[in-house]
């Protein structure tokens, strides 16, 4: 089942990938897909993203078909046949 990833901001220059098909055996959860990508020594730059434990950080936006996971079922959103996962780190800083 092919599937298709999106690496957006500074992630696309840290991963040298921006637009990447992604072949899943079979309909997985967001969570068993970042899993499968930070065990990959091509998305070492993701792992610093995610907790041991796979939760993502507030610091990463995580988009299933322009819909963001929290207004889903998180990291156990289940991800369908020809679905577009967009990685967006997040940017902070400023003074207050």
């Amino acid at each position: 089942m092919k599937i298709h990833l999106k690496f957006l901001g500074s992630l696309q220059y840290d991963l040298k990938q921006q637009n990447l098909p992604y072949q899943i055996s079979s309909e997985k959860s967001v969570r068993d897909i970042v899993s499968e990508l930070t065990q990959n020594p091509q998305f070492k730059e993701l792992k610093s993203f995610f907790t041991e434990t796979l939760e993502k950080k507030r610091s990463l936006l995580i988009f299933i078909n322009e819909q963001e996971i929290s207004v889903l079922d998180g990291m156990r959103t289940k991800v369908k046949a020809e679905a577009t996962i967009a990685f967006i780190p997040v940017i902070h800083g400023g003074m207050f």
